[in-house]
C-alpha cells in the first residue's frame, strides 16, 4: 500500500519518506499539476512533519515531483 496525501478532502498524490542518519527528505508525487497555493500549502504541512518525524535531522527537505 502506497502512502497517500490528500487535497481539500481528496487523495491527491503519493508521497515517500526518505531518511539517513543527518537527513530527512519528504517527496510528493502529486497526480495532476498544483496550484501555486496548493503547493505552497501542502509544502508548509510538509515541513511542519519533518520538523516532528525528524527532529534531529541536521538537513530537511520537502520536493514536489
Amino acid at each position: 500500500v502506497q502512502a497517500t496525501f490528500l487535497l481539500d478532502g481528496f487523495v491527491a498524490g503519493l508521497w515517500r519518506w526518505e531518511e539517513t542518519t543527518r537527513s530527512a527528505r519528504l517527496i510528493l508525487y502529486p497526480f495532476t499539476p498544483l496550484r501555486r497555493n496548493e503547493e505552497e500549502a501542502l509544502r508548509q504541512e510538509a515541513e511542519s512533519l519533518l520538523r516532528f518525524v525528524a527532529a534531529n535531522a541536521e538537513e530537511k527537505e520537502v520536493l514536489i515531483q
